[in-house]
């Protein structure tokens, strides 16, 4: 049976080793819909990735289900609509914040089927947290998002924070909660570093919002009364956002010899911090969803948490909820409240997490592909292929393709088109311009050859 459809996953964005929360997503949705393509020969599955990046997904992909799928580079400075043109996809599933490096308005143009999967709106409520180029990046995001055919929410919270904050306004917007239950078949890792003395385990990426400095000054009321109490830290660590946080992290283990900072872990060793860990500590001022609290209450491992945001609605009652800022009561719950009620948090948090499994959100999400148009019916397992890494020009198979520069041109005329403020613009402009003159230099080098 040959493919009549065609699905294209938009992983452009992903880093699959080092990016954290969404990486997670990204691989999660990849599994659903891997999975699901492998018994129906009748859907063709193109996966775009970023240029840079290809070789990580190696590994990445290591323990995907194993079909035939097309694994494609594309750089964002690269024109990706000659790849939708060669494709032809009936729908582009987007995991990772919109549609970039596609210009949405052209799939929309297209009849393309857009779904996008937003975690939160973190730019439209915090646009302090940004440098200005970050944040007209994403600014954009949210403003395509209303040319998509179906937005998802991981949470009521985030559904109801884009529909207040998002304009234009969202078409459809649909709610599928992420799972816990990541690392449940994961083999821990013991002989990994963790402290030989108890330890409150905080992951989380150098952001503001989480909120890094607050925490260390709560260890420093914390070991006034338990002094031998360590901090473990993991997650991405980037000045790219802001150096602040960054810079409060690396004066705070440098100062602090109970504050171990370990970056990104491997799951294996994230699983063993999570089990052996007093607690979860996790007072971040916002999240879409928050990962960590549900995949700690999974493993048996309590949770003391912000009550910001959406962490109310995924925690249920089954953790420690306090506001971030004050320290005293932060310090006083760690210190007295969690001894106390530690075995009934593991027991609630069990139950509570036992809510949020990844076949579930996968399913879901093949429901909603199924209502776009994704066919049902099964046939022969595909073969299991190892995948087939194309590049834009291998898919286009053009006898005479135009200079590159001619269709980048085009694509950064359409972004100019569309820009919304005025960095977009001129960024824009400054892309068209060096395209220009390397149009030129090649024109010389052909014609002007001796």
């Amino acid at each position: 049976m040959s493919a009549s459809y065609t699905l294209l996953l938009n992983l452009v964005q992903l880093d699959p080793l080092t990016n954290g929360g969404t990486s997670i997503v990204g691989y999660e949705t990849a599994r659903a819909v891997m999975g699901y393509v492998a018994s129906r020969p009748s859907v063709r599955l193109v996966i775009a990735v970023n240029a840079r990046l290809a070789a990580n997904f190696d590994v990445w992909s290591a323990n995907l289900p194993k079909t035939h799928y097309i694994l494609t580079s594309l750089d964002f400075h690269e024109p990706p609509e000659p790849l939708l043109q060669a494709t032809v996809p009936d729908v582009v599933v987007s995991p990772i914040y919109g549609g970039a490096p596609f210009d949405v308005a052209a799939m929309a143009q297209l009849g393309v089927q857009h779904v996008v999967l937003m975690p939160d709106a973190l730019p439209l409520l915090h646009p302090e947290y940004f440098p200005p180029r970050q944040l007209s990046k994403r600014r954009q995001f949210y403003a395509d998002l209303h040319r998509a055919t179906v937005v998802v929410a991981p949470t009521q919270h985030a559904a109801q924070t884009l529909r207040a904050h998002v304009q234009p306004p969202i078409a459809e917007l649909h709610v599928i909660p992420y799972g816990a239950d990541r690392l449940q078949n994961v083999l821990v890792d013991e002989s990994a570093f963790r402290p030989a003395e108890p330890y409150l385990f905080y992951p989380a990426s150098s952001w503001e919002h989480k909120n890094h400095d607050f925490l260390f000054r709560v260890m420093e009321k914390v070991w006034q009364k338990r002094p031998a109490l360590q901090l473990v830290l993991t997650g991405g660590r980037t000045r790219a956002v802001s150096k602040e946080p960054l810079e409060h992290i690396e004066r705070a283990t440098r100062r602090h010899e109970r504050i171990h900072d370990l970056g990104f872990v491997t799951p294996e060793h994230l699983k063993a911090l999570y089990q052996h860990a007093e607690a979860l500590v996790f007072p971040s001022s916002y999240e879409g969803f928050g990962i960590p609290v549900i995949e700690a209450m999974q493993l048996g491992c309590p949770v003391v948490c912000s009550d910001a945001a959406c962490l109310p609605e995924v925690t249920n009652g089954a953790a420690l909820m306090l506001a971030v800022g004050d320290v005293d009561m932060w310090a006083e719950t760690i210190c007295e409240q969690l001894p106390e009620e530690r075995e009934r948090l593991i027991s609630v948090g069990r139950e509570r997490a036992a809510a949020f499994r990844w076949a579930d959100a996968g399913a879901m999400l093949i429901k909603l592909l199924q209502s776009l148009g994704l066919p049902e019916e099964r046939g022969p397992a595909v073969p299991r292929d190892s995948y087939i890494l194309q590049t834009i020009a291998e898919h286009r198979a053009t006898a005479d393709p135009p200079p590159p520069e001619i269709l980048k041109m085009a694509s950064w005329q359409q972004r100019l088109r569309t820009a919304n403020n005025r960095q977009a613009q001129v960024y824009a402009r400054f892309r068209i311009l060096v395209l220009v003159a390397k149009l030129g230099l090649r024109l010389m080098a052909r014609y002007l050859r001796p």
